[in-house]
């Protein structure tokens, strides 16, 4: 769990994208009149505490839909359902092609 939780940690403190997007984002919140490293801490704790929020719903709710959906039921529902979509693309480009 601790090699699982450093991995992700270091691929993230290196991800370009994120350090961009805190660069371009941040710099809008703080004063440079007050000292910089408190309200860098609280910016770093309110994203922090937001994504970790919604990665406990993602957690939360794909359990649930796992739960709904494995039963043989949920899953004859979503074969009908999935091919009446793909049956709907397919007459969709017939439809295009003329």
């Amino acid at each position: 769990m601790k090699k699982c939780f450093l991995e992700g940690f270091f691929v993230s403190i290196t991800n370009p994208k994120a350090v961009i997007f805190f660069m371009s984002i941040f710099p809008q919140f703080i004063n440079v009149e007050n000292a910089f490293m408190p309200q860098f801490m609280l910016l770093v704790f309110t994203f922090s505490l937001l994504v970790f929020m919604v990665h406990i719903s993602y957690a939360v709710f794909s359990g649930l839909a796992k739960t709904k959906l494995s039963s043989p039921k949920s899953m004859t529902m979503m074969n009908k359902v999935s091919g009446g979509v793909f049956f709907g693309f397919g007459a969709g480009l017939v439809a295009a092609g003329k």
